[in-house]
């Protein structure tokens, strides 16, 4: 049996509730950012999280869609997902010039630069990364 003193006590019961101490200050901002990071499915072990989702709807009202939002959005991530294990099984890719070059092409196409672009993607919820692994997958996959 190990015998610790007391002073290692104490410090091991000071950590502990020092580590403890925020669930207790703020527990509801801990549940918003689980909420905001909660896995909403699991395809081929790789997560899909609500926070997926919400850019993808964020996303698909820029496109203007119409309907039911979070279930296109997540069907559209389910079928991203298993696109990108498929091309990945095959060992296909896109090199970031070619999605880089579409990603120009799009924001011209929309009388725009890239880093303006990015700017409106962002204030709409949607990061141009998201865009950038859309374009990836679509670029990849056609």
């Amino acid at each position: 049996m190990m015998n610790f003193g007391k002073a290692t006590l104490r410090t091991v019961a000071l950590g502990t509730a020092l580590l403890a101490l925020p669930l207790f200050l703020a527990p509801h901002s801990f549940d918003a950012n689980a909420a905001a990071s909660s896995v909403a499915v699991v395809v081929n072990k790789n997560p899909i999280t609500s926070s997926d989702i919400a850019k993808r709807v964020a996303f698909l009202k820029l496109q203007r869609q119409k309907g039911d939002l979070n279930k296109l959005a997540r069907e559209q991530m389910i079928d991203e997902a298993l696109k990108r294990a498929e091309i990945a099984r095959m060992r296909m890719s896109v090199s970031t010039e070619a999605v880089d070059a579409s990603f120009a092409r799009f924001a011209a196409s929309n009388k725009m630069n890239p880093t303006r672009l990015t700017q409106i993607l962002s204030q709409s919820g949607v990061h141009a990364e998201h865009l950038k692994e859309f374009i990836a997958v679509q670029l990849t996959w056609s």
